[in-house]
């Protein structure tokens, strides 16, 4: 780019008025906390930077820094802002491979605000994976990207023209990686992905600017020109004169003239992303919780204790499980880790809490500093539960989360360490990971002749205690050599639960100890192989194959079902029309809708036919994005909210049982397999107030299932497929589906006042929006490899080509007829409760 500071500091109002429009729009996404440390990648002269995003941070920030790879633009804005003390700006190449190591795990929050476009591909993914670096664990990346505008064409044809093409010859390193691509935000999400980002919004937006003057774009357009300060001066004029004609060409732009002169008028669409780099140790805080609550009876306590912490980690299971436990007048809690980014980035978190401190500590290491024996208690945190105490008069105690003491290497060593930092009389306290499956996964891919070399040492990561046949025993022993006395000492099953595919994979790379030795190319197939290894074992149970996987990434993509789901609308709307005579309704309504998506059916079609005093309409869906996505376009409607909830979920909301006077479900029971059918359409009942209605519509037959069904069984697709009994509706196969539904409500305990089956016909305008409207819904698409989405396509319509409720004009390049049955009941909830014997009819 342009590195003319001053020029783009004076031009840059498009950029200024995006960067406010998506730091407003998005606030909600944006979780700050307090003493935030603060990045801005890309922060050129520092306007954005000090004028729109640090207005923006909560007034206790500790720091905001910006980087750019410019001197000059460094400069330009550490002379323009360097009145304030707590903004600074530095020079940094984003793409780079060596990453200053006062940037790791440094930063709270990371912002970037049309930077990326201009990183080319080669060097996208090392962007992405710096900024991930950078962040601390729970932090989050707020970034928006140039997508698609005009100056990338007017570039491009240049670059072609015998006259520029000696001074465009790099023209492609300036044209962003999501330019020339069908789906640049399934592009940018799989860069987030790959390098670990849970992501909470990625979204494409058309966007538009009007510039007032021909003068003044040119103006703009220079200061981010990448190509024109390495033009002769006396080629300038031309090259203006070419630039600007191209331009007028452009079917995105649009010159008005006036009595002032010309006003351009300039359409683009950019990229906007929300995400964060996630915490994986949820599963050991509850174990920590529980260990604490059930053995706290045996640890006791005098005045003014000093307690360790062995293995803290990023403090928060010190500082927010175990502190809050202690006596109040503690004197100090101490943690300890080898890692030193992980004890910087807990003392930084936790400098307010006056008794924690934390310290770079090596429990294993032989040569132990004798000035640690004044500190008096111990803990740990894995899962063989055990209580010592130190022989002598004097108390004291210690907490121990190193995973050296599950591991072979200086495991004698470490319960040493530990025992002579107590004063006598103090108490250890600790649990061990004695057996599990991941042990045995490392074994089993030790053998494997492809990853046999990265796991040279796997014998050092797996817990001496997993072989075992009395591992307590083995324990005991340990203990009892070096010094301690034994209270308890006690073997416990623990199980814990990963809510979903994509996130048990992010835990493994979080904790494998072999990924650091991996090419980057193998990750991937490592974790796959890992999951493999998983579905064998006996101690592992993945739910009917990724069932929560599925959930959750059921219709997640908020901005593409909004602007194909006319289908949807079409439907909702004319059932509601249709059967309005059946609806009874009261002053003052709390209103549900169960799987509300994108919010547009429950607000546009729905809200309209409720009574004008209603009190409250919510929707709730599984999807995380859906519900960000619908509350933002209606947070100006106090009337209207949306929650994530998993209809199908047997804990039920207290606040929602019995509450609501109508519930209404379009086209989500389809999606509930068959084993939590039951489950979802009591749900519906127990939320619902006595006399309360149900009002719902569920997709009964539709080509779509058979599509799917018979792609499944080609050997290309059936891996992905594999689950595919999980997507087709559970009234797809039947002849009487109203009789099936009927039985599921009357269990419940619904009275029925409607239920049936309607045939139904749409024609969907060409066959790319009814492609857009299948990607909208469908289970598999975003889970395939980017090579392999243009095969998948092509096979999914030939195989509706050839559907019998399937029509395709001009031999598939025109409409798409479609026919489909719908299921449509109304049913309501008895004033008596389900288990009276007394029918009460309303």
């Amino acid at each position: 780019m342009n590195d003319n500071a001053a020029l783009y500091a004076t031009h840059n109002h498009l950029q200024r008025t995006d960067a406010n429009y998506a730091l407003g729009t998005y606030s909600n996404l944006i979780k700050f906390q307090n003493d935030e440390t603060v990045l801005d990648v890309g922060s050129a002269g520092g306007d954005l930077t000090s004028d729109i995003l640090t207005p923006r941070l909560p007034p206790n920030f500790e720091k905001v820094i910006g980087l750019d790879i410019s001197d000059n633009m460094v400069n330009f804005a550490n002379n323009r802002y360097r009145s304030n003390p707590r903004v600074s700006f530095s020079q940094m190449d984003i793409s780079s491979k060596s990453l200053p190591s006062e940037f790791r795990e440094n930063f709270d929050h990371i912002f970037s605000f049309y930077c990326l476009n201009w990183v080319p591909e080669r060097r996208h993914h090392q962007a992405m994976k710096n900024m991930y670096d950078m962040l601390k664990p729970g932090g989050q990346i707020f970034v928006t990207i140039i997508a698609n505008t005009p100056i990338f064409d007017v570039h491009e044809n240049m670059a072609k023209m015998n006259k520029w093409k000696p001074f465009l010859t790099n023209v492609e390193d300036y044209i962003s990686v999501y330019y020339h691509t069908e789906e640049p935000r399934r592009k940018l999400e799989g860069y987030l992905e790959r390098v670990g980002f849970l992501t909470d919004l990625c979204q494409a937006e058309e966007r538009s600017y009007t510039y007032p003057s021909l003068q003044y774009f040119w103006k703009w357009a220079e200061a981010i020109n990448p190509f024109v300060n390495d033009l002769p001066k006396s080629k300038l004029d031309s090259y203006i004169h070419d630039y600007i004609n191209e331009l007028r060409k452009h079917n995105l732009v649009t010159f008005e003239t006036d009595g002032a002169g010309e006003k351009i008028h300039l359409l683009y669409n950019f990229l906007v992303a929300c995400a964060s780099k996630p915490f994986y140790d949820h599963g050991q805080k509850v174990d920590v919780n529980y260990f604490l609550s059930t053995y706290w009876n045996l640890l006791k306590w005098k005045n003014n204790e000093n307690v360790l912490d062995v293995g803290a980690a990023t403090g928060d299971v010190t500082t927010q499980i175990l502190l809050p436990r202690l006596p109040t007048n503690l004197k100090k809690i101490v943690g300890v880790d080898i890692a030193e980014n992980l004890v910087s980035f807990a003392n930084h978190k936790f400098k307010h809490v006056s008794k924690a401190d934390f310290v770079v500590l090596d429990i294993g290491c032989k040569q132990f500093r004798k000035n640690s024996t004044n500190i008096s208690t111990t803990f740990s945190r894995l899962t063989v539960s055990t209580g010592y105490r130190k022989k002598g008069k004097k108390d004291g105690r210690i907490t121990c989360l190193d995973k050296l003491i599950e591991y072979n290497f200086r495991h004698e060593q470490a319960l040493s360490n530990m025992y002579d930092m107590l004063q006598p009389g103090g108490q250890l306290f600790l649990t061990i990971v004695s057996d599990n499956a991941i042990y045995d996964i490392y074994e089993n891919m030790a053998r494997e002749k492809k990853w046999k070399r990265f796991f040279t040492t796997v014998e050092d990561y797996v817990s001496i205690y997993h072989h075992s046949v009395d591992p307590a025993r083995k324990l005991v022993d340990f203990l009892k050599k070096v010094g301690f006395v034994i209270d308890a000492c006690k073997l416990e099953d623990r199980t814990w639960t990963y809510p979903t595919l994509p996130y048990y994979k992010k835990w493994v790379k979080s904790i494998s100890p072999f990924v650091k030795y991996l090419p980057e190319d193998q990750v991937c197939d490592y974790i796959e192989e890992y999951c493999k290894e998983t579905r064998k074992h006996k101690k592992f149970t993945v739910e009917n194959d990724e069932r929560n996987y599925r959930l959750l990434k059921m219709n997640n993509d908020a901005f593409l079902y909004s602007n194909h789901d006319e289908l949807q609308r079409i439907d909702a709307d004319h059932i509601l029309t249709a059967f309005s005579n059946l609806l009874k309704w009261k002053n003052n309504e709390n209103v549900l809708d169960v799987g509300s998506a994108d919010g547009g059916i429950k607000t546009e079609i729905l809200m309209p036919n409720l009574p004008k005093d209603f009190k409250k309409l919510l929707g709730v869906d599984i999807a995380e994005k859906m519900v960000a996505f619908a509350n933002n376009n209606s947070k100006n409607n106090p009337k209207v909210e949306f929650h994530v909830l998993d209809i199908t979920s047997p804990k039920l909301p207290t606040e929602f049982r019995h509450h609501f006077d109508h519930v209404f479900s379009f086209y989500c029971l389809n999606w509930i397999p068959e084993e939590r059918h039951a489950q979802a359409i009591e749900n519906m009942y127990d939320m619902l107030n006595p006399g309360g209605q149900l009002f719902l519509t569920i997709i009964a037959n539709t080509a779509v299932y058979d599509v799917y069904e018979n792609m499944a069984r080609m050997g290309k697709w059936s891996r992905i497929s594999a689950n595919v009994k999980d997507y087709v509706s559970i009234y797809h196969h039947l002849n009487n589906p109203q009789k099936k539904l009927e039985n599921f409500l009357e269990k419940a305990g619904f009275v029925i006042e409607l239920c049936k089956t309607e045939d139904r016909y749409y024609t969907y305008p060409s066959v790319s929006y009814y492609w857009n409207w299948v990607k909208s819904v469908n289970p598999y698409i975003q889970d395939l490899p980017p090579n392999d989405i243009d095969s998948y396509t092509e096979d999914f319509l030939n195989e509706l080509r050839q559907h019998k409720k399937v029509d395709m004009e001009n031999n598939g390049k025109g409409r798409v007829h479609v026919s489909y049955k719908i299921l449509v009941a109304c049913v309501w909830k008895p004033l008596l409760s389900k288990n009276s014997k007394k029918n009460d009819l309303r």
